[in-house]
């Protein structure tokens, strides 16, 4: 009823069509939905016809969750009546959020007698919303509509409507005022004694402080959506069994007196079956017996149940006590808690709660600074400054972050939030570069739409080289896999034996009767497993989120069809354990993504989004399941140290010395090359082998002692490479050596040692892809001349070029002889002079597959120059390829 008085509001002139009547739904979709109510249509000036309903969910999890299948139903609905658009209120009976929808009818795709191809066209649906309900925060909402029920006369159109839910828009906002947040703690910090003391013994600076810390509070907001922080142990009030439950549980008798001394204090009687709960004893009794009490109370809350306003209650508490929330809550929050083993169940006696432990590094001290020891004393009222709890006015971080809803989902090409999502910290990089850095690094964010494509194209090219399979094939089931995948295993669930309903193409999948007659998605599996990919100037992490993401969704598209003759069960395990979405993504980024970048924040905001990644989709077992237990806490994050790397990666020279010889690491495993050609063979070999082990270990480490021994390790083992090169150097030279390694951004990046493994079993990269710095030389020779005097440079420098012509060339070496190379760029090599080196490089070492140029058309909001192209070129000599030029 609310929703349909919202309704009337917005769309005054609205026909209610049968607003009381429930259609109850009997198809495949009857999984997730139990159906829908018709409220209306309404027509707007441009006599478009707009769809009004209420969808009704089974299960309250699918409010956030089963998005695609929402959006199919709705698709299915728009198209029954002839419709252009759709309003809909997707909801749960027992759940008090829930989801507004704008659906409407996006793209065209052909199909041909069931296949991908030309005549009969489908259109996919996209679909934007907004999360509602208890717990969610409505701003966004709020301000977007009000102007349409406030002025009567306003009819909204289609365009209107899709305005109103612009996601665009809402992150713009958002990002305007996270960089002045950013700005405020920056110059507090640059004013601070205690701070400028600290950083100059440490090396870092307050720009890396603040967007470490401003980064970390952001990544907690998306956790705390997730229910993971806080989770309570202690009930208000315990049941006479449950007390007694607690009293005489099964311990060591020296633990079982200890209960037995504080239980009572902490819990009073108050009637013959209520104990109350004493919070403040809590502080009181020893931190030992209370993690000892909290690990014997009912579990009545578990992983999910947290509160998703847990900084906000934290901040509360500091006020009323003292404050200083910085140092006596985050700090100890973040480096004494989240980074720190606390056992299996994670119990936090500093604020009485579950907290996990994450690992990882994010909540590391920057640098190394002593925490404990250092005051910078920085103000509640950068992180607070409302009067009260009524207070919508205030300006701080929590102000701000607390009005926006986080969503904890990757936005897709159909199906987007208008919420924070993880998308954002690579656009708060970009937004946080002041103009005349982002001139000088080159540094523009990519739109979504270009990394897709860009992804999409470079794993298609990959794909028909390394399985030999139709392209076509191929291509239609990277670009179209999803709608594949619904269409032949859960809409046509019944139908899944007549292969003539199925979209997948007969090279890929091919079921005859009862038995798979064609099956080659087990190869194509293995090569999205296997493959290598490389982005040298990473940025905000877009490639590398972007190549994850395609891979793994092409690789739980495959599980449909390769669990398609399981029961029940055997599908639900193989969904729930190796081929679970964390899974996958845990094994694409420990094997297949590889990042560089000079700027250190570039590097922290790129391993924090694959962090986040993870984070999305680590499904804690809350049920209890014995037939599928999973596990039952959160799992610690990877250290990507050795999977993103932060330095020059078009230098491998230290002050005019090369420091590495391909051939040692290339060919360290190939005994005939080494036996004839290198007398080194046993030395690289056994270094390069405790390098790649230590690497493995260090991957999974989630104990920080052990994590910096090892990372000290691997340093050894590059050292010991690297001091052959540095035998007959000078002390000076080595001394000089020792102290840059210590940077935080390496002045060189050895390619075939920092990633032996891709050189050494792989030979090289089998995708480079990524958005390259534009930096013209004029006014900037010194970056150029640093460049071009190493070996590297001088064979590539020519005047009046730009800097982007260098990573061509660099992303070239590090490819396999079969490698993929995809950037955008400026067009201007095209016809430059300064490209003359570029061009002829192309034209002995490459075939050009594709070149879209967007000429005037604008591609990025922030830059300068907008003459634009994306570059697809195969190292692949021997292919006959027919370059596809698009303007």
């Amino acid at each position: 009823n609310n929703f349909i008085g919202l309704m009337k509001e917005i769309f005054e002139n609205m026909n209610l069509v049968n607003p009381n009547k429930f259609h109850q739904e009997f198809s495949n979709f009857s999984a997730h939905i139990k159906g829908y109510t018709h409220i209306g249509n309404y027509n707007t000036e441009n006599k478009e016809k707009i769809f009004i309903a209420s969808v009704e969910l089974q299960n309250s999890t699918f409010v956030e969750n089963a998005r695609s299948t929402q959006r199919n139903y709705v698709k299915k609905l728009i198209e029954n009546g002839n419709y252009d658009g759709a309003i809909v209120a997707f909801y749960s009976s027992n759940s008090s959020r829930w989801r507004l929808s704008f659906v409407r009818l996006e793209y065209e795709m052909k199909i041909e007698n069931g296949k991908l191809k030309t005549t009969e066209s489908i259109t996919p649906a996209k679909r934007y919303s907004y999360l509602l309900g208890e717990e969610e925060p409505c701003h966004t909402a709020i301000e977007r509509f009000k102007e349409f029920i406030i002025n009567k006369n306003l009819n909204p159109t289609l365009n209107d409507l899709e305005e109103i839910f612009s996601v665009e828009k809402v992150t713009k906002e958002f990002f305007d005022l996270y960089c002045e947040k950013f700005y405020e703690l920056q110059e507090y910090l640059d004013n601070n004694i205690d701070f400028q003391e600290e950083s100059k013994k440490c090396g870092f600076t307050s720009e890396q402080f603040a967007k470490k810390l401003m980064g970390q509070i952001v990544f907690l907001y998306f956790l705390q959506k997730k229910g993971w922080l806080g989770v309570n142990v202690w009930s208000k009030n315990m049941t006479e069994k449950e007390y007694k439950n607690v009293f005489f549980t099964k311990a060591p008798q020296l633990q079982k007196d200890k209960i037995q001394e504080y239980l009572p204090k902490i819990y009073t009687k108050i009637d013959d079956n209520t104990y109350k709960l004493n919070i403040k004893m809590l502080d009181e009794i020893p931190d030992d017996i209370e993690e000892l009490i909290a690990r014997k109370m009912p579990r009545n809350k578990t992983w999910g149940d947290g509160s998703k306003k847990f900084l906000r209650t934290i901040f509360e508490f500091s006020k009323k006590y003292n404050g200083n929330f910085f140092e006596n809550y985050l700090e100890p929050l973040f480096y004494n808690t989240l980074n720190r083993r606390r056992g299996e169940y994670a119990y936090c006696t500093f604020l009485h709660c579950r907290i996990p432990f994450l690992s990882g590094g994010l909540f590391e001290p920057l640098d190394g600074y002593d925490w404990k020891y250092n005051n910078f004393n920085i103000p509640d009222e950068i992180f607070s400054n409302k009067k009260d709890e009524n207070d919508r006015n205030g300006t701080g971080i929590l102000d701000i972050f607390d009005r926006y809803n986080f969503t904890i989902s990757e936005d897709e090409p159909m199906e987007k939030e208008v919420a924070i999502d993880p998308e954002m910290l690579g656009k708060i990089f970009e937004n946080l570069l002041e103009i005349k850095d982002r001139k000088s690094k080159g540094a523009f964010y990519t739109p979504r739409e270009i990394v897709h494509h860009m992804c999409q194209e470079s794993l298609i090219n990959y794909l028909v080289q390394k399985t030999s399979i139709n392209e076509n094939a191929i291509r239609d089931f990277i670009i179209y896999g999803d709608f594949m995948k619904d269409e032949d295993i859960i809409q046509k669930n019944d139908n899944i034996k007549n292969n003539s309903k199925m979209f997948i193409s007969e090279e890929l999948f091919k079921i005859d009767e009862n038995e798979i007659i064609v099956n080659r998605l087990k190869e194509i599996d293995d090569a999205l497993a296997s493959v290598k990919i490389a982005d040298p100037a990473v940025g905000s992490g877009a490639f590398p989120l972007g190549m994850i993401n395609e891979i793994v969704r092409a690789r739980q598209n495959i599980t449909a069809y390769l669990t398609i003759e399981m029961n029940a069960f055997d599908r639900r395990y193989i969904y729930k354990t190796e081929r679970s979405i964390y899974n996958l993504k845990l094994q694409t980024i420990k094997n297949c993504i590889f990042g560089v970048d000079i700027e250190p924040s570039a590097v922290d905001i790129t391993q924090l989004r694959l962090w986040l990644s993870l984070v999305i989709d680590d499904e804690v077992n809350t049920k209890d399941d014995s037939m599928i237990e999973g596990h039952f806490n959160p799992l610690p994050l990877p250290n990507l140290e050795c999977n993103i790397i932060c330095g020059n990666s078009l230098v491998d020279e230290f002050e005019g010395t090369k420091l590495l010889n391909e051939s040692d690491i290339i060919n360290s495993n190939n005994k005939d090359y080494c036996n004839q050609l290198d007398i080194n063979f046993n030395f690289f070999n056994s270094v390069v082998e405790k390098l790649l082990n230590a690497q493995d270990k260090l991957f999974v480490c989630d104990d920080p002692d052990k994590k910096n021994e090892l990372k000290l390790e691997i340093q050894s083992y590059k050292n010991l490479i690297i001091e052959k090169q540095l035998f007959c150097s000078s002390n000076e030279l080595k001394q000089s050596y020792n102290e840059d390694i210590k940077k935080s951004s390496k002045p060189f990046i050895l390619w075939q040692l920092e990633f032996a493994r891709v050189f050494r079993d792989n030979k090289g990269f089998d995708i480079v892809i990524g958005n390259p710095p534009y930096i013209g030389e004029s006014g900037n020779k010194e970056i150029f001349r640093e460049i071009s005097k190493t070996e590297f440079g001088k064979k590539y420098y020519i005047g009046k070029m730009d800097f982007l012509y260098f990573f061509f060339h660099k992303g070239l070496d590090i490819l396999n002889e079969y490698g993929e190379l995809a950037f955008i760029t400026t067009n201007y090599f095209l016809t430059a002079t300064g490209a003359k080196i570029l061009r002829k490089d192309f034209k002995s070492r490459t075939n050009i597959r594709m070149l879209i140029n967007f000429n005037e058309n604008r591609i990025f909001e922030s830059a300068l120059g907008q003459h634009n192209i994306i570059t697809f070129l195969t190292k692949n000599t021997n292919l006959n390829i027919k370059c596809k030029s698009i303007t």
